[in-house]
């Protein structure tokens, strides 16, 4: 060996079959962690004949081969004849179910969920009740098991509460979207008032009771509120129909004939949907991409928009023309969506018929704009915001939709949405108005909150709250700031007392009103109002 080769490891030698070509399962192979060796399909030819067979033939066979099959004559009858039978044998046979039979209880009903769900408990595990009220004694089938919690449904009531009263809805029993419609208005605003409570005193360290907590305003008529649907369109039942699939459920839930929405989004919804069927229109299919997909339907004052998503091949010309030959419809317009990414105002929407912004009040609202679900509520809050504040505030509001709310106050403000399409009718309604103390700023609601409290002094701060609250950089621009007056208009309790509970070491709650936006449903749209210690 050379002097320059002393030390170097030489190449490791392959292993060779008789024919003197590699072997595909050779050891190399195997330590790389191939698994080339395993499969026949891999192997070389492999002419190993030299090898000794296994002789395995003197071990002992299995002891299952030694017995003889059983055979069921063998075996001795019970003689049992003098017992008495079970069951007659001149009746139905008895069919047995392979699921098996749920639990049954008796249980009290203590207090009302966040969801409008009943709540009790057995052996000192919570159990939640689908139409379920407090002080009620209800017979239980329990659906489902957890380690800290369980879920049921009634089978009988007991003892009724007074509080109960009849749905008045023929979908009320599968429908989950007005979970205390069986329970009386007036009791459900108290039943809010109390949860509202009890959240506050779950999320923050303040004293509830000695807290200014207004009773729930109520709407005179908690029926036909809603304004605005967007329901998807499917067949069922050998027609089209609109409705939502109840989740975790295949039931749908047919909304032609809601007592939530107005009377006139039902009976637009059911003529729509005869001319649809008339058409041989047909649903979405998601493997094609063909079909309608949606329908929104927005009523605003006494116009009415209809907008429909559908797939690539569109929206026939005969029915947008029997569509917007009705007398309800203003405007139709329509999108062409096919992504799994269902916020469709953010593509637009093309017109079809009608003019493209619809009258309210004062205000002009274009079909892409932020739209009100309750209009009596909407200005219940407007009234009561504006008596929260000094008419020389000046004032600084985020996430202000299309800024219904803010060109009705008499300060000067500032107001900030992400939506673009809402701040644009905002401006130009301050514009046609000739609101000069009016400035409206399309962004980040959080970012260009931050950059205003930086470069100039507001002297309150209205903040529509989102479901994510309130973001660490916010709470500091707003310690920053040194704000002294916040109004916080939120819908979500639990966001809203997690947010109260950033807040009390710098501000306290001076007042805290609730309006009752969505009537039969567990949700407020609470106010607070907060000064600077």
């Amino acid at each position: 060996m050379a002097r320059e080769d002393f030390g170097k490891s030489k190449p490791r030698r392959k292993s060779f079959n008789k024919d003197r070509k590699p072997r595909k399962d050779s050891r190399k192979g195997f330590n790389k962690g191939s698994d080339k060796g395993y499969k026949k399909e891999n192997r070389g030819p492999r002419k190993d004949f030299d090898r000794k067979p296994r002789r395995d033939f003197d071990r002992k066979p299995r002891k299952d081969f030694d017995k003889k099959p059983r055979r069921n004559f063998d075996k001795k009858p019970r003689e049992d004849f003098d017992k008495k039978p079970a069951r007659e044998f001149d009746s139905k046979p008895r069919r047995f179910s392979s699921k098996p039979r749920k639990e049954r209880e008796e249980i009290n009903i203590k207090k009302l969920g966040i969801n409008g769900e009943g709540i009790g408990y057995i052996k000192k595990k919570v159990i939640f009740v689908q139409n379920a009220l407090p002080l009620e004694m209800v017979e239980v089938e329990i659906d489902k098991k957890t380690q800290t919690y369980m879920l049921g449904h009634v089978t009988a009531y007991k003892k009724p509460s007074s509080a109960r009263k009849d749905p008045e809805c023929d979908q009320y029993n599968q429908c989950m979207g007005c979970a205390l419609k069986h329970m009386n208005y007036a009791d459900q605003l108290v039943h809010k008032r109390e949860l509202l409570k009890e959240t506050l005193h779950k999320y923050t360290d303040l004293s509830v009771k000695d807290l200014d907590i207004k009773p729930v305003v109520g709407m005179k008529e908690p029926e036909h509120y809603r304004h605005i649907v967007a329901f998807p369109i499917t067949y069922f039942s050998g027609k089209l129909c609109v409705g939502v699939y109840q989740r975790e459920t295949k039931f749908l839930t047919l909304m032609d004939h809601c007592p939530l929405q107005t009377q006139k989004i039902n009976s637009l919804l059911v003529k729509i949907e005869d001319i649809l069927n008339a058409n041989n229109c047909r649903d979405y299919n998601d493997k094609f991409k063909k079909g309608l997909r949606f329908l929104i339907v927005r009523q605003i004052g006494e116009e009415m928009q209809v907008a429909f998503v559908t797939g690539q091949d569109g929206i026939s010309q005969t029915v947008t023309k029997e569509i917007a030959a009705l007398d309800e419809v203003t405007a139709l317009y329509y999108t062409v969506n096919t992504s799994r990414y269902q916020d469709f105002y953010e593509q637009g929407f093309k017109r079809i018929y009608g003019q493209t912004h619809a009258q309210y009040k004062d205000f002009k609202i274009s079909v892409r704009s932020d739209m009100i679900l309750n209009p009596e509520m909407d200005d219940e809050k407007t009234r009561q915001i504006a008596s929260l504040l000094d008419k020389k505030e000046e004032v600084l509001s985020m996430g202000c939709g299309s800024g219904i709310m803010e060109l009705q106050l008499e300060n000067k403000v500032v107001a900030i949405d992400d939506n673009k399409v809402s701040i644009h009718d905002a401006t130009e309604n301050a514009k046609r108005l000739e609101l000069d103390n009016k400035l409206f700023v399309a962004g980040h609601v959080n970012d260009q909150a931050a950059h205003h409290l930086k470069n100039h002094r507001y002297d309150a701060l209205i903040i529509n709250e989102t479901v994510d609250g309130m973001t660490e950089d916010l709470l500091k621009s707003i310690t920053l700031s040194g704000i002294k007056h916040l109004i916080i208009v939120s819908d979500n309790m639990s966001t809203l007392a997690k947010t109260l509970h950033q807040l009390e070491e710098m501000y306290d709650v001076n007042t805290i009103i609730s309006l009752d936006k969505e009537p039969h449903t567990p949700r407020l749209e609470i106010i607070v109002d907060l000064k600077r210690k």
